[in-house]
């Protein structure tokens, strides 16, 4: 769930985890941009629903550091409404390690909806390998971008009844949930929140009943509200770019100049059809080739050490000119995650010489 310790737990059991891949931007003569769809207007069927989204929106980080073994990290956890048709009422939330922002360990789906006439809030895993969706990550930060999950793309784990407490809310699971995380056979979850602060437990317990991870009864991980630490850029026609803190060095890309990425390419629905990484090969190209609008677009001014995210509408991608061999479709949206290995100055251009006179000529005697 959403609570800190099931999160430090998560991130526990996939040490290793392999980054998220950025994709590689392929080229072709960017198509005539047309208008982007207009996207779904987010609606609440309850107004204590729209008034508990108010709540959880935005970023919030650890208090304090999170202690694994031997690293100790800050933990970031984002949330955002999202318009789902067949998900009304929902929530998008994304966890991640402060330091590696553009590779969450946790993404779920959170829908409010009410059961005997109390407010619960349930949990919904994606159905992936280890429950990621990579075309969603970095989108709490554009709601309006987020593709239209289906309800079959999901996997509902827990349910939490809230209650308001003050001027937020507080709540637990009604009764421990089956799990084999960490060794346990079951769980329970609590929180509580309001404007500025959220406090979350999840504790694993064993078949004997003892607590196998988790905090102390009593005990909860603290978070606080923050600014959001992604720069978003939304322009009208559809095109998102999402920059991620990083180093960023070198002067910015620029005529003549030529730059060298890492990069992944997925589809809405989460489908790779593109990625450097799995070719092992970095993607290098010089600034005004023929790449897609959108990428052109997204990666102006971009300095060594950037890491960025993009979501290409099809009109400003392949349109309906998709290329042969692959698995677009016309109108693809294509969204790519990008990691900028060097930025190479161009040569300016050298001024010809005067010409000299041939030899044994009269000005070659003056």
């Amino acid at each position: 769930m959403l609570s800190m310790n099931r999160l430090v737990l998560s991130l526990a059991l996939a040490a290793g985890l392999t980054p998220v891949m950025a994709a590689p931007a392929l080229s072709q003569d960017a198509p005539a941009a047309a208008a982007s769809a207009a996207p779904r207007a987010i609606t609440w069927s309850d107004p204590e629903f729209e008034k508990i989204a108010g709540l959880l929106s935005g970023t919030w980080k650890s208090a304090s550091p999170v202690k694994v073994g031997s690293e100790s990290f800050e933990v970031v956890s984002s949330f955002a409404p999202v318009a789902l048709p067949e998900v009304p009422n929902a929530l998008y939330a994304e966890i991640a390690r402060a330091d590696a922002l553009d590779r969450p360990y946790r993404q779920v789906i959170l829908q409010l909806h009410r059961h005997k006439g109390k407010v619960r809030m349930k949990t919904m895993e994606f159905r992936r390998p280890k429950g990621e969706l990579l075309s969603v990550i970095g989108l709490w930060a554009a709601p309006q971008a987020f593709p239209a999950i289906s309800v079959n793309d999901l996997v509902t784990t827990l349910d939490i009844e809230l209650a308001a407490d003050g001027a937020g809310y507080k709540g637990a699971t009604p009764h421990p949930y089956p799990t084999s995380a960490g060794g346990a056979t079951e769980m329970t979850s609590e929180i509580a929140f309001d404007a500025t602060s959220f406090r979350s437990a999840d504790r694993g317990f064993g078949s004997d009943g003892q607590l196998v991870w988790g905090p102390a009864a009593g005990e909860t991980y603290a978070f606080q509200k923050v600014a959001s630490p992604i720069t978003t850029k939304i322009d009208p026609d559809g095109l998102v770019s999402l920059t991620y803190p990083s180093a960023v060095e070198g002067e910015a890309f620029g005529e003549s100049d030529r730059i060298t990425l890492h990069y992944v390419g997925v589809l809405e629905d989460g489908t790779l059809f593109d990625s450097s990484y799995e070719r092992n090969s970095p993607f290098s190209y010089n600034y005004g080739a023929g790449m897609i609008q959108g990428w052109s677009r997204g990666m102006e001014a971009a300095q060594k050490g950037l890491k960025r995210r993009l979501v290409v509408p099809g009109p400003l991608a392949y349109g309906e000119r998709v290329p042969r061999g692959t698995k677009l479709k016309p109108n693809s949206t294509l969204i790519f995650a990008i990691d900028v290995l060097n930025v190479e100055a161009g040569q300016p251009a050298q001024p010809l010489p005067a010409p000299t006179p041939a030899p044994g000529t009269d000005a070659s005697k003056q």
